[in-house]
């Protein structure tokens, strides 16, 4: 079926340029070229065989946030501490992106469907169970969703958001070792080390292309 995508190294979604492309929270597509390469470089440092596809993981770290559309922009943007209300709704976003990607199953493989639901819905668990929405624990959260959560953690920290300044590169690295950011899967954890050195060029080279 030509309106399927098979996963790893496909063209985006049918509809996805134009649904990323419209998006009214600049924040969510803006940083899609940089989850790519932080979500690839991951797996690949484990030089271990896998089942999963690194490729469609990859892809799909970009749509991580895709609830967020469905957030009030006066919680989403609100320059101050979220009250303990805003923060319970803030996290909504993760059932709210499965809605989202629900609605384009049909244009997704079963594979890649299931993919987009652990990434969307598991991204904020955390191994020690303390993560929502569902408060998994270890192994029960998706690989997919292991890895997207170490990037995102990282990514959120070395970038400015209107609550916040950016922390440096070398600062994160640390906090997130340090559990400043929750607990994560030793495994994923030992990967995180070995691709320090990879995950810290990104960025680099187009910044200094454009200097």
């Amino acid at each position: 079926d030509g309106n399927l995508i098979p996963g790893a190294g496909a063209a985006p979604m049918p509809g996805m340029d134009l649904l990323m492309g419209n998006m009214p929270k600049p924040e969510i597509p803006a940083d899609a070229v940089y989850y790519y390469q932080y979500c690839t470089a991951i797996p690949i440092a484990t030089l271990l065989a896998q089942t999963w596809d690194v490729e469609a993981i990859a892809e799909l770290a970009s749509l991580r946030d895709i609830g967020k559309l469905l957030i009030s922009d006066h919680v989403l943007f609100k320059p101050a501490k979220l009250t303990k209300e805003e923060r319970e709704y803030m996290k909504s976003h993760t059932t709210k992106g499965c809605e989202i990607m629900k609605m384009m199953k049909n244009v997704q493989t079963p594979e890649y469907f299931k993919k987009s639901i652990e990434i969307c819905r598991y991204h904020h668990e955390r191994y020690d169970g303390r993560g929502y929405p569902e408060g998994l624990k270890g192994d029960e959260i998706p690989i997919a969703a292991q890895i997207v959560s170490v990037v995102d953690a990282y990514h959120a920290l070395i970038s400015e958001r209107v609550y916040k300044r950016a922390y440096s590169k070398e600062d994160a690295y640390y906090m997130v070792l340090g559990g400043e950011c929750g607990i994560f899967s030793p495994k994923v954890m030992e990967c995180f080390r070995m691709s320090r050195k990879e995950m810290e060029t990104i960025g680099t080279v187009e910044c200094a292309e454009t200097a």
